[in-house]
């Protein structure tokens, strides 16, 4: 079913007011600060530029839907008290805070020195006597698993570093990835997070959530690395490359001649990677602009004077901050030629780069994007001298470049055969891929094989019992409706389900996403459910003797938490992690059945996380400290509940 922007926006923003001034009704977005606006406040957004608040319309904006389900998740969980934390902190609040503005207030001054003083200065974010880099990234990498995007938040903007890494080299995104947690690893880019960090098994954020069968998550990832490119050739010629079958960038058909073309061309040529991704991020910007501008002036209610140019970044260097500036002089047929010939460029360097890797032009790599080539501009940045922006004889500004030496056949030679070793290499790669799904079908397929074995013996052995003691028995073998036994084959499945991933289930804090903990084991392979025949599960009776104890501990955390009684807590942890060994003592101590000891695994590590919790541990975060408790209490709990299930559904099996 297609994504139905109007209607989402409707529904999921009902009765939201402004973030600033309170105003009903909200028609725009700041993106990357999770809050809403009215045209009033947005007025103000505007000037302040992408790096500081990234504004869209919330109707007639180009959304990608998980990037507006990631706003929503945000406005929904109150990511506007990030930017206010100070003004309701009763006991730090200073008098030389202004008050929150009113729908009537003036816009200036009265709104606009609220507002650049609340995300320019950062005047009313929470302020913390120390900052423990460490502490905030380990509470990062655990936030990025859970759904609350809006922890996730809180803690890039106390300074977690987004690009940390644990034991395994994962960084957040690795970790988003592997949970299925989009709306998060939207957010994380949002932030700057680097795509094509590797961990240790040598997978990027798209090789892992391949690897755990999130495709829809994968083609997603995959998009958001050809962001900017997207963005540049949909406001071209409104067309979208297809990622999934390798088609990453398409070249506007625009009329381009004479000398001047190709000066640009060997222009481009001739700056390293870092200088050629700062100017495409430039472009990048400007056309945000225009495309906001346009909406703008089209919208009913939005007055006040035009944001012509890109709003200065301290940042950036004056020479780049002045490029950035007369990319606003260009006429639209001018600057959609400098967009394709960036485009162009960008292709080029992408068939020459180092193989297997999805290119995102403006990311923050630690490696080149690119092929080195050339560069006499030592600073590295783009360059915007005066030969950038010339007028031409028709009077129209046009991008010409100072002239550069002529570069040496082999090099254009060299580009050919790195392009063909590159083609050679993707489809390597894709044969690979090919040979690796063939071999998951035939494992597969020995499974099941093996499943019709080991039944067809079970069966062939009760048969010869039967007849050798002379007597008739119901096989109990399924029957169909018609009264004939049906095929055994109707009860197997076509492939044995893949081992549960208790391990990674995403845990959350909204009821409505919980996923479902039933005791339906129908789906479980039949050799999982069968007793192997040098182990034995214990007697029912003792197995809920022992999760009683986990039940009763559980209940005392519970309470003590929503009494406020954290003194408890220490005295419960201990209780629960004793009731939780006690469990597992009763269970074989590496059992064959994979439910049992997969549940077992939950159980022991969600203890063990639970006895560690301390407020310190979470810098003094009250409400990450509970949610913590209560994620690992739902560990807890699905555990002990799958264990009861599985050993009342084996005993009834038999």
């Amino acid at each position: 079913m297609p994504f139905k922007q109007q209607s989402y926006v409707a529904t999921a923003f009902k009765h939201v007011k402004c973030s600033d001034c309170n105003a009903p009704d909200p028609t725009w977005a700041s993106v990357n600060r999770g809050v809403l606006l009215c045209g009033d406040c947005c007025q103000i957004h505007r000037t302040l530029g992408r790096h500081i608040s990234e504004i869209a319309s919330l109707q007639h904006g180009n959304w990608a839907p998980p990037r507006l389900q990631m706003l929503h998740n945000l406005v929904q969980n109150g990511a506007n008290n990030i930017w206010e934390h100070e003004l309701y902190n009763t006991s730090s609040k200073s008098s030389s805070h202004p008050p929150k503005p009113n729908p009537t207030d003036k816009l200036r001054p009265t709104k606009e020195s609220f507002i650049l003083a609340k995300y320019k200065d950062g005047r009313f974010c929470q302020k913390m006597d120390e900052v423990n880099v460490d502490s905030l990234n380990n509470q990062l990498l655990l936030s990025v698993t859970q759904s609350s995007a809006e922890t996730t938040l809180r803690l890039l903007v106390m300074g977690a570093d987004v690009n940390c890494s644990n034991s395994d080299q994962s960084t957040p995104l690795h970790l988003a990835a592997a949970h299925d947690q989009l709306l998060q690893y939207e957010l994380l880019s949002i932030y700057g997070a680097n795509p094509n960090r590797i961990n240790k098994d040598n997978h990027t954020p798209y090789d892992v959530a391949r690897k755990c069968g999130y495709y829809q998550t994968a083609n997603r990832i995959l998009s958001l690395q050809y962001e900017l490119t997207d963005r540049l050739i949909y406001f071209i010629n409104s067309k979208q490359p297809d990622h999934i079958n390798g088609q990453h960038i398409i070249i506007p058909e625009i009329e381009r001649r004479g000398a001047t073309v190709i000066e640009a061309q060997n222009k481009l040529k001739m700056l390293d990677n870092q200088a050629f991704e700062e100017l495409a991020a430039d472009i990048f910007d400007e056309v945000d602009r225009r495309e906001t501008e346009q909406v703008w002036k089209a919208g009913k209610n939005n007055n006040g004077l035009d944001v012509r140019f890109l709003p200065t970044n301290p940042t950036f260097s004056s020479l780049r901050n002045q490029g950035r500036q007369k990319l606003g002089t260009l006429s639209a047929k001018d600057f959609a030629i400098l967009i394709a010939h960036i485009l162009e460029e960008g292709k080029r360097r992408e068939q020459i780069s180092r193989p297997a890797t999805n290119v995102s032009y403006g990311s923050y790599d630690d490696e080149p994007s690119y092929c080195e080539v050339p560069s006499e501009y030592s600073d590295n940045e783009p360059v915007y001298d005066e030969g950038l922006l010339q007028d031409t004889e028709e009077g129209h500004s046009s991008p010409v470049y100072d002239q550069v030496p002529e570069r040496d056949e082999y090099i254009d030679n060299k580009t050919i055969m790195l392009a063909k070793v590159d083609s050679q290499q993707r489809v390597i790669t894709h044969l690979k891929d090919q040979n690796s799904e063939l071999q998951l079908r035939i494992n597969n397929l020995e499974q099941r094989n093996t499943f019709l074995e080991n039944q067809n013996r079970e069966l062939m052995g009760r048969l010869q019992t039967m007849l050798s003691q002379n007597k008739t028995y119901d096989y109990d073998l399924p029957h169909s409706s018609s009264g004939s036994v049906s095929s055994i084959n109707d009860n197997v499945p076509s492939h044995p389900p893949p081992p549960s991933r208790s391990s990674v289930v995403p845990r959350t804090s909204s009821a409505n996403n919980r996923p479902s903990y039933s005791n339906d084991y129908s789906n479980l392979p039949r050799e999982d459910m069968k007793k192997p025949r040098h182990q034995t599960l214990p007697p029912m009776d003792t197995v809920s003797e022992k999760t009683q104890h986990i039940t009763s501990a559980v209940t005392l955390l519970r309470d003590a938490i929503r009494n406020d009684n954290l003194h408890q807590l220490p005295e419960v942890y201990q209780r629960i992690l004793a009731a939780s060994q006690g469990v597992a003592s009763v269970f074989p101590e590496n059992p064959q059945w994979q439910t049992i000891k997969l549940s077992l695994e939950l159980l022991k590590r969600s203890a063990t996380e639970l006895s560690q919790l301390s407020l310190a541990g979470c810098n003094g975060d009250r409400k990450l400290f509970i949610d913590s408790h209560v994620n690992l209490a739902k560990d807890i709990a699905r555990a002990t509940k799958s264990l009861v299930g599985y050993v009342q559904n084996a005993m009834s099996n038999k």
